[in-house]
């Protein structure tokens, strides 16, 4: 009984977990109430936490399969829509618009990536965006810094990926094709150095990526196009042996690997290496040559642009083609072929391109550029012919140069506009208008002086010499005409030691004090031009006319 009263277990009760428990919280009735209200807040609590995970599992996969949907559509804005509209007829304006919210889109979401998928896909999206910014040699919107940017983001986000993934061929093809664009912009801008790194790592990576599938297309046509970056830059850079060395180990390498049955980007390939070597030989002196393989490279594109007439990559390269013939026929006060009415013909089928591309675009940058070197290229060739027959043409293109100075001052565009001008000035000089050509002089000379030497490539280096050079033999000059012959560095190659004798002439004919010294320099350097079959006449002529009875020899 006494148990009973205490609420404790009774024997004579059947004994039970469930009849000790009910007697246990009679006893204990506030503690056992607590614990009944603990038990169910844990119980709720529970509950609510797995639903609120439920839930925030159904928002985190419908987060998922909208941001895959975002970069679904952002990729088919990049690639797919960017290739469609590239080859339209006026679309600079939406290419703008779409550039702008992709650029945005871009921004929102590199900071934060971390997966190497996503990391891949992004650096890709902004190379490609980068393209459509400011790519030399295609249409672009002539957002030169913008692409800048962009490239170099591409680059930095590649360089975040686990060194496994770079023995994978996606990547080391989104690498190459972002490096080798990035330096061909730079060379543009005059940052030579960093150019020749990246043409170095994008022949080591497209070597790699051969050596892992030489049956794949691509990995060809990356090896084929890393030679030629690494020809194009020691040109740029005045090192012709290293230019030609390349550009022939590319035609080599061409000639084996691309067959009839290649795919057109292939053949487009080892095309484009007939006009790298072509460029390296003119400049070396071998102009039939160069000629020859100009006319080749205008041959192969013809065939492609045929098969794709659609695609403007392979139609550009044909006319560019033809540019460049015009020019060995009549390039501006260097050895040239001499062949005015041909020079004529070719120049005036770029020209004639290149208006079609304005016309159906006065936006595109590539259009406007091809204008001005159209109406350069026509103007000097029939200038050879008639001064005063080539200055409408001349007077065009300088006016196009500087509308494009005025949109975009960059190295490159001041560099265009202070060569049309001189060749505009001497033109003018040669039709009788001093006054003029003094005034066309003036602005062409306040160009190249605000121009950063170290930053110009070789060939822009011989442009300021002769620049130089003519304005100290229409003024007398002695200071310009010093200065050329400091720029005329003669080491051997047949132009050089030609643009360096013609300038110790004009120093010599400027500068009594420098006479003596200047022609007898020119003497030794017009005795090796002797040598070369195509300058031979020319050397000496030059040389029957030094004289030097007044400096102490006959």
């Amino acid at each position: 009984v006494r148990r009973y009263l205490d609420g404790r277990p009774v024997l004579a009760h059947p004994d039970s977990l469930r009849y000790r428990a009910g007697r246990w919280m009679k006893r204990h009735r506030t503690a056992a109430i607590a614990a009944a209200i603990a038990v169910v807040g844990l119980l709720t609590g529970l509950g609510v936490a797995l639903y609120q995970a439920q839930v925030a599992r159904a928002h985190a996969a419908r987060a998922e399969r909208r941001f895959g949907e975002v970069r679904k559509l952002a990729g088919a804005i990049l690639f797919e829509h960017f290739d469609m509209i590239r080859e339209l007829p006026g679309a600079t304006k939406a290419k703008e618009s779409m550039a702008k919210l992709s650029q945005e889109y871009l921004n929102s979401l590199a900071g934060e990536a971390d997966d190497p998928e996503l990391v891949l896909e992004l650096a890709n999206a902004y190379r490609r965006l980068a393209e459509v910014q400011g790519a030399p040699g295609a249409p672009n919107l002539g957002q030169i810094p913008q692409a800048r940017a962009n490239f170099r983001k591409a680059v930095e986000l590649l360089d975040r990926l686990p060194r496994a993934k770079w023995n994978e061929p996606p990547v080391l093809d989104a690498a190459i094709n972002t490096v080798w664009r990035l330096s061909r912009l730079l060379q543009n801008d005059g940052q030579f150095e960093e150019a020749q790194r990246l043409a170095g790592r994008q022949a080591e990576l497209a070597g790699r990526l051969y050596a892992m599938r030489p049956e794949v297309a691509n990995s060809a046509y990356q090896y084929l196009t890393a030679l030629r970056s690494l020809s194009t830059i020691a040109s740029r850079r005045g090192d012709l042996n290293a230019a030609v060395k390349h550009a022939e180990e590319a035609l080599r390498m061409g000639d084996r690997i691309v067959g009839k049955d290649a795919s057109p980007q292939l053949r487009g390939a080892q095309a484009a290496n007939y006009q790298t070597l072509a460029d390296a030989v003119w400049k070396q002196g071998d102009l039939h040559r160069a000629w020859k393989l100009y006319e080749t490279y205008v041959k192969l594109f013809g065939e492609l642009a045929a098969l794709r007439p659609n695609e403007q990559y392979f139609t550009h390269a044909v006319y560019f083609g033809h540019y460049k013939l015009g020019k060995i026929d009549s390039e501006f006060l260097r050895l040239n072929l001499g062949n005015g009415a041909r020079a004529e013909r070719h120049c005036g089928e770029y020209l004639d391109w290149a208006q079609r591309m304005w016309k159906a675009d006065a936006a595109d940058v590539l259009a406007r550029q091809s204008m001005g070197f159209g109406r350069l290229c026509v103007g000097a060739a029939i200038a050879m012919r008639s001064p005063k027959d080539g200055l409408r043409l001349l007077q065009e293109g300088a006016e196009q140069m500087r509308e494009e100075l005025r949109k975009r001052t960059t190295q490159a565009s001041r560099v265009n506009a202070a060569f049309v001008l001189f060749v505009l000035a001497e033109t003018q000089a040669a039709a009788g208008q001093r006054e003029a050509a003094m005034a066309t002089y003036a602005e062409s000379m306040a160009l190249w002086d605000s121009l950063d030497g170290e930053k110009l490539s070789a060939e822009d280096g011989v442009d300021l010499m002769l620049a130089n050079r003519q304005f100290a033999r229409r003024t007398g000059d002695v200071e310009r005409a010093r200065k050329a012959v400091k720029l005329a560095a003669a080491d051997g190659l047949l132009q050089e030691i030609v643009h360096a004798a013609e300038a110790r002439e004009v120093l010599a004919e400027v500068s009594p004090a420098d006479r003596c010294a200047a022609l007898g320099e020119a003497e030794a350097l017009w005795q090796k031009a002797r040598q070369h079959a195509f300058t031979a006449a020319m050397a000496e002529k030059r040389l029957r006319a030094i004289s030097l009875g007044d400096c102490g020899r006959h």
